[in-house]
């Protein structure tokens, strides 16, 4: 059974492929212990020669980031993910299930193009985009409710991540670091670079997180309602982790004191900088509009850009 589903990696608990619960269904009943009550089936990396306990720092913050929202009752999602350091370079990562890569996905998809040209038949778009895949997915309702609700999903996601990303200088957003579900949702994953370190220690993605116009063309572009909706999430969103700051510097404190060779201790003025980008000198009202000043700095951001570009160049990365 691991040895199918590592063959089958690319179609099961995708995006595009056969649904996680399908694949736990398949697998369990060809299992010899599948009759037993707690049989569980969970997808998980195994990391050699790697260090983890960064990741490890990152899904704790997130999972914090996740309660103090839903405390607030605030339509926000993120989705942790479980990372066990076993040793100082060996650990387990789990999968997200039923995600793809927003590069998997536009690979996918150019796939699809290129088979439909080679029967003679003429494609819906010479190069799809997330907007297509949202359409060809959700929009067989003749309500539209289908569509509007995986779009409300998405948006509430992405500002969620948002702020954790500006908050956490969370870098290294490529279209591989970006997943999909088949909810609509995103997910970041691969936190090797946050708080002070950077790729190649330059801090090129100058934006407070990856806005590119293709991610706000799905929500109708900036002058529909859902983008509204969605810097007012954002912003409500940074209030609510500003209001628990203390809470969220104790973690960060904590974690250096215990474990300052972390990468993303490299710099100086940790506490400090993070400590800043709360904006705790400023009025709530102050502290709301100096984000949403952010958010529209991050859309279709140049540095976000070139950042893109450079790793279509290097690492083969679509954008």
């Amino acid at each position: 059974d691991c040895k199918q589903l590592v063959a089958d990696r690319d179609r099961v608990g995708s995006a595009v492929g056969e649904k996680w619960s399908d694949v736990q269904k398949r697998v369990r009943a060809a299992s010899p212990y599948g009759h037993l009550p707690h049989w569980r089936l969970i997808q998980l990396i195994v990391k050699s020669k790697d260090d983890v306990r960064q990741e490890q720092f990152a899904t704790q913050l997130i999972t914090l980031f996740s309660q103090i929202f839903r405390k607030a009752d605030l339509p926000l999602w993120l989705r942790p993910y479980q990372v066990l350091s076993t040793t100082f370079d060996a650990g387990l990562i789990e999968m997200v299930p039923d995600t793809t890569s927003l590069h998997g996905l536009k690979k996918q998809m150019l796939s699809t193009v290129q088979q439909q040209r080679a029967r003679g038949d003429t494609p819906s778009s010479a190069t799809p985009t997330l907007s297509d895949w949202f359409e060809d997915k959700f929009g067989g309702d003749a309500s539209g409710q289908s569509l509007l609700q995986a779009k409300r999903r998405y948006a509430q996601s992405l500002a969620a991540y948002g702020v954790v990303c500006y908050l956490m200088q969370i870098k290294d957003r490529h279209n591989g670091n970006i997943l999909v579900e088949q909810t609509g949702r995103i997910v970041h994953i691969d936190f090797g670079f946050m708080l002070t370190n950077s790729p190649g220690m330059i801090n090129f993605e100058k934006a407070a997180f990856k806005l590119s116009r293709e991610m706000v063309d799905v929500m109708g572009g900036q002058q529909s309602k859902l983008y509204k909706d969605f810097v007012g999430w954002s912003v409500a969103g940074f209030l609510e982790a500003r209001a628990h700051a203390r809470q969220i510097l104790m973690l960060v404190e904590i974690t250096l004191a215990g474990q300052p060779d972390l990468p993303c201790f490299e710099g100086r003025n940790v506490l400090e900088d993070l400590q800043d980008r709360f904006k705790l000198n400023m009025s709530r009202a102050q502290a709301a509009e100096q984000f949403r000043g952010l958010v529209a700095e991050a859309f279709d951001n140049w540095f976000t850009r070139q950042y893109d570009k450079f790793q279509r160049l290097t690492n083969g990365i679509l954008e």
